[in-house]
Formats: structure tokens, C-alpha cells, sequence
């Protein structure tokens, strides 16, 4: 855009505001009437001004809006990936809270190759367990259907680590509840 400017203030002798006036009426397409009376040289600048800056504002519009939803898919899509995955283990650990005792706890089931679920309800620390490659729930432990979505059913040992005993013996008696086998 810069180089039309100049070449309209010095190839064409525009003054420098009709130059930047010119161009921003062509790339934002508003038009300013019908020019005809102008030279050659002034036509070829404001078709390569147009059709450029036309293009340019396209791409760039084109870019951000695929950088936002090609985000938000790819996002969307992991988290059903990993729901699937979620849904199809057997004889996991199911992990509920991931704070201090939490990650130590989790690179230990990962040194001894179980495979494992956490669940986290800050979403601060979902982005870090995610960074580390864990499979997550983003949710409240304490909910069935939290639970549930874990794979409780066929769990084969629950785990809890939150900073509340209240919770960790509510959230230990509804997971036996819900498979009377667990360990």
C-alpha cells in the first residue's frame, strides 16, 4: 500500500493526501466516480492498487480467520479424540486432582506404564497436563457423571489427591458406588 502511495505522488504528481486518499478508497472499495478523464499511467496504478489491495486484505482476512478456527477444531477435535479414548480404556487409573501429590503421582503411573485419566477442574492445570500429553477430564470429581465420563465402570483403581478430605471421601464412596470392585 505504501508503494502505491508513492507512486501516485511521484509517478502520477498526486499530492501526498490525494495519493493516500486514493489509495485507501480503492482498497476499502468505497470508489470515488468515474475517472476516466485521468492518463494511462494513473488507470494502471489504481487497477494495480485495487486488484493488490484487494488481494492483500483477502489473505490476511483469510489468515486470521483460519488461525482462529483452524484452533478451535483442532481443539475440539483433540478433546473428542481423547473422550474416545477415555471411553475404550480398561483397568486404567482414574487420577482426580492434579496439584502437588497429583503430578508426582502422575509421572509415577507413567514410569510404570498404567494407563491413566486425570481429573482437574482448574483449567490452568489442564493446559499444563495437556503440554504433558495425559489424557484429562476437565471437570468436577465429586460428579457422577464426571465419574462416569473417567470410565469408572471399568476402572480398575481410583486416586484421589485433592486438598479436601471431605471431597476425597465423598468422591472415593460415589466411585465405589458406581464399580463396587474398584481399588
Amino acid at each position: 500500500c505504501v508503494l502505491f502511495v508513492f507512486a501516485y505522488r511521484y509517478i502520477a504528481g498526486f499530492s501526498w493526501l490525494d495519493s493516500i486518499w486514493i489509495v485507501v478508497v480503492s482498497i476499502s472499495s468505497v470508489g470515488y466516480g468515474e475517472r476516466s478523464q485521468e492518463g494511462s499511467i494513473v488507470k494502471v496504478l489504481n487497477i494495480l492498487t485495487i486488484t493488490i489491495g484487494l488481494s492483500t486484505v483477502a489473505y490476511l482476512g483469510g489468515s486470521i480467520v483460519h488461525a482462529i478456527f483452524d484452533g478451535a477444531i483442532r481443539g475440539t477435535l483433540g478433546r473428542a479424540r481423547m473422550r474416545r479414548e477415555i471411553k475404550s480404556l480398561r483397568n486404567h487409573v482414574i487420577l482426580c486432582g492434579y496439584g502437588r501429590v497429583g503430578e508426582l503421582l502422575a509421572a509415577d503411573l507413567l514410569r510404570q506404564k498404567w494407563e491413566f485419566v486425570v481429573i482437574e477442574s482448574d483449567h490452568a492445570r489442564c493446559v499444563e497436563i495437556a503440554e504433558r500429553g495425559f489424557r484429562y477430564l476437565e471437570g468436577d470429581a465429586t460428579e457422577d457423571e464426571t465419574l462416569q465420563e473417567a470410565g469408572i465402570e471399568h476402572a480398575k483403581v481410583l486416586v484421589t489427591a485433592l486438598p479436601d478430605d471431605a471431597q476425597n471421601v465423598f468422591i472415593t464412596l460415589s466411585s465405589r458406588n458406581l464399580n463396587p470392585t474398584l481399588s
